[in-house]
């Protein structure tokens, strides 16, 4: 088993294969009989605290729970003629009827991740594509940390799940009907985390996850789907964790799965719970070193305060006199217009409509990233429920 494959390994073609078998073996026994329970239920059920939500937690993510809906073809508005097919990506959660009785509801796949950590927090950037404006955040992701380690094990295994829907509907999307699952199967979309590789294709970093907020601008309004929210669930405006380093629990929206030509799965950081805000670059990165230093040289903070201080009035001083001259210039050009440089500065995260409103952001595809890989993560891909 190779991590970080530049294709699909054949522990993952072996998991896919067993998928498809899977929910081809549950279509046919619900066209016999609808009402049949073809689903385990997770464990954690039975245990006191589970309470049923609309989302699913990455532990407890059941591959054949996850499907997508027949094929459609659409017409795109801004570009006249130009088809492109569609499939919303849905999940059968496990939930209690009001009698205590266990069941199964149909709704859109949300999957809720662990505790991850951003240094730059939401950033604004602009699609090459179309010159949207757009928002995200990334964050990488450490596989010594256990927690995250199982993230990414699941977020393979949706991605995984998601190749055995595709060639089920291979039809719709125009795919030879016995197509094989093979190492470029891969290829059909791009995976859903960015791994960053050298010159000569070896893992250079740590694999990162790319949130795409669900943002829109139509000229001087702004509209923000994706909500923020403090431990105590009281809501954050979108400008306090751009460009903050913050901690946070995503809980991710897949939409569906988009082809025209080529095929990529939307999916968005639909909220999150922030467990930790500071400014951008509060961090003290080299937090080992000076523990070190101040334990070899007990007197290098009171010496190093010193040269600091000098430095600091040095630098009062200048600015004084610098502020000085400038104020006497500014009298002898007092007939010279108002000045208009503060209408240069941006306001665009003051007047956010943050509130989440009903209708849904502009789709697109996920934000960007150079030339992502597929990996495989997990020496085992289980269908036990878990």
């Amino acid at each position: 088993m190779t991590r970080f494959a530049t294709s699909l390994t054949e522990t993952q073609i072996a998991f896919i294969t067993e998928i498809i078998k899977r929910k081809k073996e549950i279509a046919a026994i619900l066209e016999e009989d609808p009402s049949a329970n073809v689903y385990d239920f997770p464990k954690r059920m039975d245990e006191e605290g589970w309470t049923d939500e609309d989302y699913v937690y990455f532990e407890d993510f059941d591959p054949s729970r996850l499907y997508i809906s027949p094929v459609q073809e659409q017409t795109a508005q801004q570009a006249k003629g130009v088809k492109f097919k569609t499939s919303d990506i849905k999940y059968v959660y496990p939930k209690f009827s009001a009698s205590g009785e266990k069941i199964n509801v149909v709704g859109d796949f949300y999957l809720e991740g662990c505790i991850v950590k951003s240094e730059l927090g939401a950033e604004f950037t602009v699609n090459e594509q179309n010159g949207r404006e757009q928002v995200s955040i990334k964050s990488p992701l450490d596989e010594a940390n256990e927690d995250q380690r199982k993230f990414l094990d699941c977020l393979d295994e949706v991605y995984c799940t998601l190749i055995a829907c595709i060639h089920i509907r291979a039809a719709g999307f125009g795919f030879a009907k016995n197509a094989r699952i093979g190492p470029d199967s891969h290829n059909w979309f791009k995976p859903l985390f960015y791994t960053p590789r050298d010159d000569e294709g070896n893992v250079s970093g740590r694999p990162s996850m790319y949130y795409k907020l669900e943002y829109r601008r139509e000229g001087e309004k702004t509209s923000c789907y994706s909500s923020f929210s403090d431990p105590s669930g009281k809501n954050m405006q979108l400008k306090y964790v751009t460009n903050a380093t913050i901690e946070f629990i995503p809980c991710i929206r897949f939409r569906r799965v988009f082809s025209a030509g080529a095929k990529s799965l939307q999916f968005t950081l639909k909220s999150a719970v922030v467990t930790s805000i500071a400014p951008a670059g509060s961090s003290v990165r080299q937090a080992g070193t000076i523990k070190r230093l101040n334990s070899l040289d007990p007197s290098l903070q009171s010496r190093f305060a010193q040269q600091f201080a000098v430095i600091k009035d040095l630098t009062s001083s200048s600015s004084s006199s610098s502020s000085s001259s400038s104020s006497t210039e500014t009298d002898v050009d007092s007939d010279q217009p108002e000045s208009t440089l503060s209408g240069v500065y941006s306001t665009r995260n003051d007047d956010l409509h943050l509130e989440p409103q009903e209708g849904d952001a502009e789709d697109s595809d996920p934000a960007p990233a150079p030339e992502p890989s597929v990996v495989h993560r997990r020496g085992k891909f289980s269908m036990a429920s878990k």
